[in-house]
Order: C-alpha cells, then sequence, then structure tokens
C-alpha cells in the first residue's frame, strides 16, 4: 500500500477542497488532513497495481489548480509525472507544503542548465603519452572510481594511485614529483581553468598546458573512454520559493545540454548509481534523435557491461538502456 498525501494549490494560491467523486461536501471536509499536513490536505491510500481517482467539485477556471503531492514526504518513494513549467512555479510560489515546494523546485533546476562544455577526460603526462601508449607498469593518478577501472580495463599492467586536491594541486605533483607517470583529469575544467584551450590539434596530437611546459594532454574518445553523467555541463541553483528568480534562470536554459542531461542523470538513478559507481554514460544529440550509450562495471570486479540506445523521449532512452543491460 502507498499512503499518498496530496493538496490542490489554487489560482490564488489558496487551498482548494479535495472531494472525490461521489462524496459530499461534508464527506470531504471531514477527510481532510490535520493543519500540519498543509491546509486541503487529503490522505489517499493506493493498493492497486492501477487505480484511478477522479476529483469533484472544482470551479472553473482560466489556469487548472495545481496538484500537489507527497505533502510531508507521505511515502518514500519517487513519482514520474509530465508536469508543465507554470505548474511547477506555482507550487514552489504557494505550496503550503515544504516538501513538496521543495519537490517542485528540484525538478525545476533539473530544466535549467547552461550549454555543455567538453565532455571528455584527458590522460595528462610529460611524455603526451595516451592509454595505449603508456609504459608498462605505468603509475596513473586518480580519485575516481570510474577512470580507475576504465584504465585498468584497458591495461590492466598499469597501477592506478589515489590523487587528491585541485586540478592546480594536481598538475604540480606530476609536474614536480616522480609519483605519477600520469594522470586522469576531465577536459572541461582543464579549460575553464585555463590550462587547455579548446581543441587544436589535428588527429589524436598531444597539446602542451598552457603555464606547466612540461606537461602534455591527450584528449580521451569519449566513444572509447566514457566520461561521468553529466561531465561538463553547468546546472544552476537558486533560493528555494523564488519563482521569480526562476525565470530569469530558465531563460539561460540549452535546451539540448538539458535532454541529454536529463537522459544521463535518469539512467543512473534506474542504476541507483551514486558518485562513486563505476559508471560511465554518454549522450549524442542529432536532430531530434538522442543516442546513449553506458559502461557499467560490477562494483565487486569483473567484466563491464555495455549498451546503447536510441529515441526522442530522454528519459524513455534511458529506461530502454537500462532494460538492455539486465
Amino acid at each position: 500500500m502507498l499512503p499518498l498525501v496530496l493538496g490542490l494549490v489554487g489560482q490564488a494560491g489558496e487551498p482548494l477542497p479535495v472531494r472525490l467523486q461521489g462524496e459530499s461536501d461534508a464527506e470531504a471536509r471531514s477527510a481532510a488532513l490535520a493543519h500540519a499536513w498543509g491546509d486541503g490536505s487529503r490522505l489517499l491510500v493506493i493498493d492497486q497495481p492501477e487505480q484511478q481517482i477522479c476529483l469533484e467539485g472544482l470551479e472553473p477556471h482560466s489556469h487548472p489548480p495545481a496538484l500537489s503531492l507527497l505533502r510531508g514526504f507521505s511515502a518514500p518513494v519517487k513519482l514520474e509525472l509530465q508536469r508543465g513549467t507554470n505548474e511547477l512555479l506555482h507550487l514552489l510560489a504557494c505550496d503550503s507544503d515544504p516538501f513538496a515546494r521543495w519537490d517542485a523546485g528540484q525538478v525545476l533546476l533539473r530544466q535549467a542548465v547552461l550549454e555543455r562544455a567538453a565532455v571528455r577526460d584527458v590522460l595528462v603526462s610529460k611524455d603526451g603519452f595516451d592509454i595505449a601508449s603508456l609504459p608498462q607498469g605505468a603509475r596513473v593518478g586518480t580519485s575516481s572510481v570510474r577512470r580507475a577501472k576504465q584504465v585498468a580495463f584497458l591495461r590492466p599492467d598499469v597501477e592506478i594511485l589515489d590523487l587528491r586536491g585541485n586540478v592546480p594541486t594536481r598538475l604540480r605533483k606530476l609536474a614536480d614529483g616522480d609519483v605519477y607517470d600520469a594522470i586522469l583529469l576531465a577536459e572541461a575544467g582543464m579549460q575553464r581553468l585555463g590550462y587547455l584551450e579548446a581543441e587544436t590539434a589535428s588527429g589524436n596530437e598531444s597539446e602542451s598546458v598552457k603555464g606547466m611546459p612540461t606537461l602534455r594532454v591527450r584528449r580521451l574518445s569519449e566513444s572509447e573512454f566514457f566520461p561521468a553523467a553529466g561531465q561538463g555541463a553547468i546546472a544552476l541553483e537558486i533560493r528555494a520559493g523564488d519563482a521569480r528568480t526562476y525565470e530569469f534562470a530558465r531563460a539561460l536554459n540549452h535546451e539540448a545540454t538539458w535532454q541529454r542531461i536529463c537522459a544521463e542523470r535518469e539512467f543512473l538513478r534506474l542504476l541507483d548509481a551514486g558518485c562513486h559507481t563505476p559508471v560511465g554514460v554518454y549522450s549524442s544529440l542529432v536532430g531530434d534523435v538522442l543516442h546513449l550509450k553506458a559502461l557499467v562495471f560490477p562494483e565487486t570486479g569483473g567484466e563491464p557491461k555495455s549498451g546503447e540506445a536510441s529515441g526522442s523521449d530522454p528519459l524513455k532512452v534511458a529506461e530502454a538502456l537500462f532494460q538492455s543491460l539486465k
């Protein structure tokens, strides 16, 4: 059974009565929950695989009321709904329930991302190595489980060493010490910090690190060395309940990036994967068709699983990819 606490938020932000089909106004009022659950809240119990609920008694409006769900976090579940931006903004600004207001903000924030930068990883060394040309038994520094698993899979002879610190610190450890033969970093971070220009080298040539002439970089193809979900993207975060600021943030949203990020992060959600799960995922958008590929390593070791899926709906593409790897 699923205990679902819901409410209705009117056009002016006022709570509206939740009256089920066949109920009288008096019956609906008596079934309303205590004020602590939010004005006008109602508990419904979902106890069937498929269940239809009809609400009555709503006055016609130019804008329908917003449906506030899982008030008070009434059940530890994730709901998959298609909800418009206007409805979510209304809940963010007017809903009396803190959880429902927060949840609306989270959905909205996932719809405001800047245009994506480079998604690839880079291998930095003094000799311009790529993965294949690393010396036998080379020592590669990274703090990423995903990167470590992929390097070990491609080059079982390589020794993976832990690497900590911000990007400048990591580069200095490589340049000034003899602990590492190479280190792995994100191309987007290198570019944003001014260490690497947008791609100018032809083919697969190495490039120098700006300001550190003893170091060279090789960009790793995303189709061969899978990046992390969302790598290279920047999401915008605003105050909860600040609908006006969200309108400004929303104007900066890059639609193609948003679709790709939605697919990649939805795939992670379906896997129940976190920051330390060895999963690489990459998407591309060609016209209206989204292509999604993934490489998933078992946490206990063994051969990785790979798959791909395509389609026009980011969430459905992620679901198809997830099912293909079962």
